[in-house]
């Protein structure tokens, strides 16, 4: 939620207002899992988001199939996860990443810093971990718009929990 304090109570709270039949937040992540009978509306989340906290808040949806899937995908070769290479963070977007970003995108890896576009995600892989990392996580912010991280630990650990 913007790097801001927010409870997860008051979290759940905007979304059960929408008709969610549950909003269960995530650790204090601004992760929150939703189950209901309407598909999620991005914008009238984030207009709700925004009432409710006073600032606007970028929101990701996915799905638990989705979720399913990138929790399982495999981007990075062997040689590239050695030991020395740090956590695979995961770059969630609104919506697809344009092709035509892609390539300027990839002008922002380097040997440290690998990234890989797969439809609305970008894989990261620092290699010396995240916060030690020379990317330049503004100019992929201006290339692409607004977006969240999470570990794929953290990915994974979501996706067990949406699991029946």
């Amino acid at each position: 939620v913007g790097g801001h304090r927010v409870t997860n109570e008051d979290l759940a709270r905007v979304f059960l207002s929408l008709g969610f039949a549950t909003a269960t937040p995530y650790q204090a992540s601004g992760n929150v899992l939703l189950s209901g009978p309407d598909p999620a509306d991005p914008d009238r989340i984030e207009r709700a988001l925004e009432a409710a906290l006073g600032y606007s808040v970028p929101t990701m949806i996915r799905s638990a199939a989705q979720i399913e899937a990138l929790s399982t995908a495999s981007p990075f070769s062997e040689p590239e996860l050695a030991p020395t290479a740090g956590k695979i963070q995961v770059l969630l977007f609104p919506g697809m990443v344009p092709p035509d970003s892609e390539a300027r995108v990839s002008m922002l890896c380097s040997p440290s810093n690998r990234l890989i576009t797969s439809g609305s995600e970008v894989y990261w892989l620092p290699t010396s971990g995240i916060s030690n990392s020379e990317l330049n996580v503004n100019a992929l912010n201006k290339e692409i718009g607004p977006f969240t991280v999470r570990t794929m630990g953290t990915m994974q650990r979501i996706s067990r929990k949406l699991r029946p």
